[in-house]
Order: structure tokens, then sequence, then C-alpha cells
């Protein structure tokens, strides 16, 4: 999952061997922060697979890739990219691990623009760089993250956010709340509305057709029945037997580590 932008666009990228890939969006994240860096080594690792639109600013990215030249040797994959530079950030003041208002604004400005690609049907996908959370609530904008962000400017109402790797796909029930909030905002509706959407998002993204559904305990041991806390007996449980009832295939609630193994 945004004024009048230059592109850079070398020309490997318009050769017809690129045209069938999808096209995928990357926002630069914090300009001062990480997510330059990881964006040219990125795509130079992954150049080929597919088409890669950045959004950001041009003079960081071109900082980025002289230090990242400059401990990695030579990068070339980014001229194969197109590059919309938006030129909110001033060059002659720009240094990396600062945070500050000026790039927190120029990191959601980033994020705009990769929306109104997506509505436009410019890009296919979107991939985010880290945010600094602090520069962007320095600049007015009192979001938690990412996902809060995107959800409030689509208007979505259910959503939730997945971690994963190639073995695993994570779905979290609360999101960016302090460790001694999580159980206060443990709802079984919540819960049900998560697993819900992560059973459906893996049937139709992910063509799994008979997802299993683990849900991991709150409490450790998963509350060992009641002795270690209330909230697997009182709200996890009823929500897994409603579930199962629907033909989902899930058990829990399971403490983490079994949950994993």
């Amino acid at each position: 999952l945004s004024p009048t932008v230059g592109v850079i666009c070398g020309s490997d990228f318009c050769n017809y061997k690129y045209m069938n890939k999808i096209k995928v969006g990357i926002t630069l994240g914090d300009p001062s922060g990480v997510g330059p860096a990881i964006t040219l080594q990125a795509i130079n690792c992954l150049a080929g697979l597919a088409q890669f639109v950045v959004i950001g600013d041009k003079v960081v990215l071109r900082k980025a890739a002289q230090q990242v030249e400059n401990c990695n040797g030579h990068l070339s994959a980014h001229y194969n990219s197109e590059f919309i530079d938006l030129k909110n950030v001033h060059s002659e003041k720009f240094k990396f691990g600062e945070v500050k208002a000026e790039y927190g604004k120029a990191s959601i400005e980033y994020l705009d623009k990769a929306l109104q690609l997506i509505k436009n049907k410019q890009i296919d996908c979107l991939v985010t760089c880290p945010i600094s959370k602090e520069a962007i609530n320095l600049a007015g904008f009192k979001y938690p993250g990412h996902t809060e962000y995107f959800s409030r400017k689509t208007k979505t109402e259910d959503f939730v956010m997945m971690l994963m790797n190639k073995d695993l796909k994570i779905s979290l029930v609360t999101r960016h709340v302090p460790i001694s909030a999580v159980a206060l905002c443990l709802k079984a509706e919540g819960i049900y509305k998560t697993i819900v959407i992560t059973y459906e998002s893996l049937r139709k993204l992910f063509s799994i057709t008979k997802p299993r559904i683990v849900v991991c305990g709150l409490n450790p041991h998963a509350s060992d029945n009641g002795l270690i806390g209330s909230q697997e007996n009182k709200i996890i449980k009823p929500v897994v037997s409603r579930l199962k009832r629907k033909n989902i295939c899930i058990d829990g609630p399971l403490s983490a580590d079994v949950a994993i193994a």
C-alpha cells in the first residue's frame, strides 16, 4: 500500500524485458534514517525481479548512495528504477541521523504520493521504509505508525497488521500500545475480527485453501487454565470456540513458544 514531480528513468528500466513485471513502489521513510540505504541495497539485490518506483528526495538518495558505495562497493541497480523526486528536503542543511519535524513531514508526503500512485494504478503495491514516529509527531502528525496512517487516509475501519517470513504469518490483535495497556485493549470482538480478516487474507492473498490458525495466549503459559491471569478463559477461548463452529481450523490459546514450534 502522492506536486509536479521529476522522474529519473534509466534506459534499462524502459527496456521491454521489464514491461510485464509487478510495479513496486518504495517510500524512503524518514529521509534522515536508514530507509534510503535500505532501499538502495534492496533494489540492488532484487534487480530484474520487479519494476521499482522509489518515492522520496533525490538528494537524499544520492548521499545515501555515496555512503553505501563507500562501505559495500559499487551500486548500479538504482539506475534501473524510476525515481519520483518530491524535492522536500533542503539539501544544504541535510544530515543523516537527525530527528526533525522537516524530515517527519517529508516522510508523510512520501506516503501521500504513494497512495496517489496506488489510486491511479501507477504502482501495484507499496513497500515502506521506516519512519520516525518522533519526527512525524513533531511535524503535527499524531499517528503511531504506517498502519494507522494508511487506515485513516483510506477510510478503512477493519484492518490487521501482519508480520511474516517464509515460514510464519503472525497477525497482531493490538498495535503500538504500551505493554501496560495491552490487557485493557484485549476485547473479544477485536480478536474475532483479527482472526477472520487473517483467515480470509490467507485464502485470497496467499492462496492457502485451508488456513490453519493458532491463537497465542496473553499470559505466560497461556495462563495455565486461569492460574496466571484470566484473559484466556474469559476472552480468548470463547472466540476460538465461536470460530470453530464456523469450520475454521483454529487452535488455542497456546503459549507463544508452543504456537510457533
